[in-house]
């Protein structure tokens, strides 16, 4: 069965989402605002449910997030979660969380989601460009 990818654009209050297992893809990236977020949300969830169990490869998701609002962190709190079950299930998962060296809410976060998430997440510090 062939998994279509998910590709949704970047715009100034949404992330970049590419997830596209053919390419072993799995990418969200940018900023994310609630207003904005939730279609975006809400199609990431969805791709979730219906593909991963189905992929036999290791995923190695990577987030590089710029920003995130309260709203959205619960959001990405629960597409996580998603992970976490695929993975205490027997799936080969792990996420590389980058941030940059600066930024203290976006490594706030990413140390919250390794202390709350039975997952693997590696922090990945950038220097800003």
């Amino acid at each position: 069965m062939a998994i279509e990818p998910l590709n949704i654009e970047a715009t100034t209050h949404t992330p970049l989402v590419n997830f596209n297992p053919e390419l072993s893809v799995y990418e969200i990236s940018g900023r994310a605002m609630y207003d904005d977020v939730q279609h975006v949300h809400n199609q990431t969830i969805k791709w979730i449910d219906e593909n991963l169990k189905h992929i036999k490869t290791s995923v190695s998701l990577h987030i590089k997030m710029k920003y995130v609002d309260s709203s959205a962190t619960k959001m990405l709190s629960i597409l996580l979660s998603k992970f976490e079950d695929a993975y205490i299930s027997g799936q080969s998962i792990n996420v590389r969380w980058y941030y940059n060296v600066e930024d203290e809410d976006i490594i706030s976060l990413g140390e919250k989601f390794i202390s709350t998430k039975k997952l693997p997440i590696e922090m990945i510090g950038v220097v800003n460009e």
